[in-house]
């Protein structure tokens, strides 16, 4: 029945906005009957408190001139619409008020309301004098003192249909302003539902858009600062990045293509011409040479993308332990010392300390700082500088920079060099030895540490790949 969030949060809303103002409307109405009821026997009240208090003074003076207060329940009758009894302690009436009540003096009256006036108690009474009345009335029980001593009791009755017929008016009125609240509030709550689900549509829409490969879908909306506008957002943040994820797969599958494609066609071509015998025999060793190393190189590439996906896919496992980092460092430029040696290059090692021990996987930080120092040496122009330095940080932290002039790098391509296959020589002529997954396996490794990586580069100064990781302080 209700298949879609608008249906629900309209029903929903509309439900509770009803439920509450019938609520509202049930409590409304029985608290004022309760507080008209009441003060209407206040009113009563008084009015028996000055009819007997006129009462007691005529007693004073000896003359109880029985004309005035019939004179004065008259009006009394008047005044309230209410009928006025004096009875005596035998419990019969014996004054009334109005002429229709005339009847009613000489009747005995019931004796437990009588019982408390006459224990000097004031009496409030809904029920026990409809035989007297052709309709319920609201009566009041006063005691009338003489010399201390109760010696009347003055019944003040009001039908209860004037009550009541004051509380109905007051209740149509609410209920007339119930039914506008209603009308209101329906209203209300369907713009409102319509304005937090219309969003909702919009990105249901996208989604399906985006699902059948349309990456370029966006909401629009106005601006909104709450959760759906946060929402909205976000969606179209995480459009753009499939978008982007969408590219860079393209971007990967062409980069990859290539680097299979070139390889397989150079060893396609070699073999053949060694079947052929377009190679002369005494050549084919070192043609064979070539192919042997185009195989290498693929293989290699192979291996690169198993290892970042298993990065990715989190599925490394770590073996953490305890190492000395500088005679890793040390060892490891060894293996770059002859390369070093044909570009000319100066190489300094800048350590914090003679021992510096961190608290990582070994072999995974070897494979890091070897990615790094072979990239500095790639790039590294002749008679150039490479720096492998370490420095401590604040956090109890090791970081690790490698730096190297020469080529410099652009912000445009300091976005994309984590990404796989991406190469700064777009042609892919110079240094194409290299697989384009180095710099995302040293990445997807730091990052499953737990630790950061980042790199800075100046125009004519140097290029740094800085990484952090865990420090381990030794007691002497």
């Amino acid at each position: 029945m209700f298949r879609t969030v608008f249906s629900k949060m309209f029903t929903v809303y509309i439900s509770i906005l009803l439920g509450s103002l019938i609520f509202v409307g049930i409590v409304f109405s029985n608290v004022f009957k309760s507080y008209f009821i009441n003060y209407t026997e206040k009113v009563m009240i008084k009015q028996a408190r000055q009819i007997v208090s006129e009462y007691e003074k005529a007693a004073i003076t000896g003359i109880i001139d029985v004309n005035q207060i019939n004179f004065e329940l008259q009006v009394l009758d008047k005044y309230l619409d209410a009928s006025t009894w004096i009875v005596g302690k035998d419990g019969q009436i014996i004054i009334v008020s109005g002429r229709q009540n005339v009847d009613h003096i000489g009747q005995q009256i019931p004796d437990k309301a009588l019982e408390k006036v006459f224990d000097n108690e004031i009496v409030q009474v809904q029920t026990g004098f409809e035989q007297y009345f052709n309709e319920p009335v609201l009566s009041i029980g006063y005691p009338m003192l003489l010399d201390n001593s109760v010696e009347r009791a003055l019944f003040i009755h009001t039908p209860m249909p004037e009550v009541l017929q004051i509380i109905s008016e007051v209740r149509i009125i609410f209920l007339k302003v119930l039914g506008i609240s209603s009308l209101a509030a329906f209203i209300f709550t369907y713009v409102f539902s319509l304005y937090i689900t219309k969003p909702l549509e919009q990105m249901n829409h996208a989604a399906r858009v985006i699902a059948g490969g349309d990456f370029g879908k966006r909401i629009e909306l106005e601006e909104r600062i709450d959760e759906i506008g946060e929402l909205a957002y976000n969606f179209n943040y995480m459009a753009e990045e499939i978008d982007k994820i969408e590219e860079r797969r393209k971007t990967f599958i062409a980069n990859i293509s290539h680097d299979l494609r070139t390889p397989l066609t150079s060893v396609k071509g070699f073999v053949q011409a060694i079947m052929d015998g377009t190679i002369p025999a005494e050549d084919q060793n070192k043609y064979l040479q070539i192919v042997l190393d185009e195989a290498d190189r693929m293989n290699k590439m192979t291996n690169d993308i198993l290892e970042l996906t298993k990065i990715e896919g989190k599925d490394l496992s770590l073996n953490k332990e305890e190492f000395e980092l500088n005679r890793v460092i040390k060892k490891i430029l060894i293996n770059f010392e002859q390369i070093s040696s044909l570009k000319n290059n100066r190489v300094e090692i800048i350590l914090s300390e003679d021992e510096t021990w961190v608290y990582a996987d070994k072999e995974q930080i070897i494979r890091v700082l070897h990615n790094l120092i072979e990239n500095a040496f790639k790039f590294v122009e002749d008679s150039g500088l490479v720096v492998v330095e370490t420095t401590y940080s604040k956090e109890d932290k090791v970081k690790v920079s490698i730096s190297n002039s020469g080529q410099y790098i652009s912000k445009e391509d300091m976005d994309f060099i984590w990404e796989r296959f991406h190469k700064a020589d777009k042609s892919r002529g110079k240094y194409k030895e290299g697989t384009g997954l180095g710099l995302s396996i040293v990445k997807g490794i730091i990052k499953q540490h737990g630790e950061e990586i980042w790199v800075t580069s100046k125009e004519g100064g140097l290029t740094t790949f800085t990484f952090t990781v865990e420090r381990i302080t030794k007691e002497v």
